[in-house]
């Protein structure tokens, strides 16, 4: 059997500390066959033991640290190996806005038979030592229907009004760990 042991690691200057915080482990073969549970100790570090190292098991360490979500690399253990580490920096919240930067935007717009077909996507970027946890609101223009959640928004996340939509579970962790989020989202305009 396998170990896989990890550390919590707090990337925020003079950060919280992170002692019993809940780590899972998702098990996958083609698909998720389960999950395991642990806490941190006082160090921030955890152990997941008596693991299977045959192939095709894979692992993915995920975790809810400030109400902001951590998901680690794939973990597999190649032939001989009976132990792997992973060490997962997480932030202190916040929900201060005034960090979060749009890298790069783009509007693409395809004209179909009476509509505008309109896809947006948003680089975001956060220039901070924290994660970002709240809202982010966008705007749509009047006449807008069919709209679309694509990569980066979840339906169940996502409260429309009559001029946008707001994601009410945003998460954008720091520059140094997240290079950008990107955000997609489709709509049509009717047109003559």
């Amino acid at each position: 059997s396998g170990t896989i042991e990890g550390q919590l690691i707090n990337g925020t200057a003079g950060g919280s500390s992170v002692a019993d915080v809940e780590v899972y482990l998702k098990t996958f073969t083609d698909i998720e066959t389960g999950n395991l549970t642990t806490k941190t100790r006082s160090d921030g570090k955890f152990t997941f033991s008596s693991l299977s190292i045959m192939p095709p098991n894979t692992y993915k360490i995920f975790l809810t640290y400030q109400n902001a979500e951590y998901l680690g690399d794939n973990i597999s253990f190649v032939h001989g190996q009976t132990s792997k580490s992973a060490n997962i920096t997480v932030y202190d919240s916040t929900t201060s806005d005034a960090s979060i930067k749009i890298k790069t935007a783009h509007t693409i717009i395809n004209m179909g038979q009476g509509t505008l077909n309109i896809m947006v996507m948003y680089d975001f970027i956060n220039d901070t030592d924290r994660a970002y946890v709240g809202n982010l609101t966008f705007s749509l223009p009047p006449e807008a229907i069919e709209i679309e959640y694509g990569y980066g928004l979840v339906a169940g996340n996502i409260i429309s009004g009559t001029d946008g939509f707001v994601d009410t579970k945003a998460t954008l962790l720091p520059k140094g760990k997240e290079i950008s989020r990107e955000i997609i989202y489709y709509y049509n305009v009717p047109y003559t």
